[in-house]
């Protein structure tokens, strides 16, 4: 569900919120449940302000049963950004209970009513913090490996942690049903859509950062002038690497160089994500990257 944008962000609500909502006013728990969602959306927000800092776009933020899901296209490509902007999340609701916990501190008539503000916070830090995917500890994770063994293999291993959790969770509130005789709709709901993201993390098909950079694109020119930027890189390199330096908002224009630094052609950021995505990356960027009409020489 569509709620609007932000700065080009679009903010999204996922039907499981208003069901959750819906079963605890039922039960008597909306108070509690509103409030971890209102610290959910603020530490959604801490993830939107670290990504705009470092000049990543953020297609969308969805707020979902257990938190939120921010949609970063190209994140992974870039270990050392998607870490910093992962641990803004928690980053954020720990100092939320710092604070909460100085005002107790100074005032302790406040000790009552500032408990449940400073558990979730901590609560929201620490289940954030757990290493499986779609949680901001899977993508610390993600990142970590991607220096080790490659992004592709970081993610589905971040992806397997994260489906084994989210089925975990599920099942857990399931069978409380069996030894208290109720179910556990949190639990249940939100390990049913953790799991199902992760799912789609590990299905994710190479490249999909740059699809939906494509389409991004496509709808961003309609009645806009968009600045162009220049890059330069080697013969031979990889399009995922080429595919990591554009940027949401622009457009790009390569030239490839030599080993003597000397431009030998160049070509256009639309025509080089096309063929990424037809080879799957297999072929190298540069002279033998066969290009149609897009590739020129350098200074054209």
């Amino acid at each position: 569900m569509r709620l609007g944008s932000l700065w080009g962000t679009e903010i999204r609500l996922h039907v499981g919120v208003l069901l959750l909502l819906l079963f605890s006013c039922l039960l008597g728990g909306a108070p509690g449940l509103c409030l971890a969602f209102c610290l959910a959306a603020l530490h959604e927000m801490a993830h939107w302000l670290a990504a705009r800092a470092l000049g990543i776009f953020v297609e969308s933020v969805e707020l979902a049963p257990f938190g939120g899901v921010a949609f970063m296209p190209g994140l992974s490509d870039r270990p050392g950004a998607e870490a910093l902007v992962a641990l803004a999340g928690p980053g954020c609701n720990l100092l939320l209970a710092m604070a909460a916990c100085l005002l107790c501190r100074f005032s302790p008539a406040l000790s009552g009513p500032l408990s449940p503000f400073v558990a979730l916070n901590l609560c929201l830090c620490l289940f954030n913090l757990l290493p499986a995917l779609p949680l901001d500890g899977g993508r610390l994770l993600r990142a970590g490996l991607t220096r080790l063994i490659g992004e592709r293999a970081a993610g589905r291993v971040a992806a397997a942690l994260g489906i084994a959790l989210g089925l975990l969770l599920a099942g857990g509130g399931a069978a409380l049903y069996f030894f208290a005789g109720r179910v556990n709709l949190t639990l249940l709901v939100s390990g049913a859509y953790m799991a199902l993201c992760a799912f789609r993390a590990l299905r994710a098909r190479p490249f999909d950062g740059a699809r939906r950079l494509l389409r991004l694109q496509r709808q961003s020119l309609s009645g806009r002038v968009l600045p162009v930027t220049l890059l330069a890189a080697p013969e031979g390199t990889p399009p995922e690497t080429l595919l990591a330096g554009f940027k949401p908002g622009r457009l790009h224009r390569v030239v490839f160089l030599d080993e003597e630094l000397r431009p030998v052609c160049a070509a256009w950021q639309g025509e080089i994500v096309r063929r990424a995505l037809e080879t799957d990356g297999k072929e190298k960027a540069g002279p033998t990257f066969h290009l149609t009409d897009a590739v020129s020489p350098w200074y054209s």
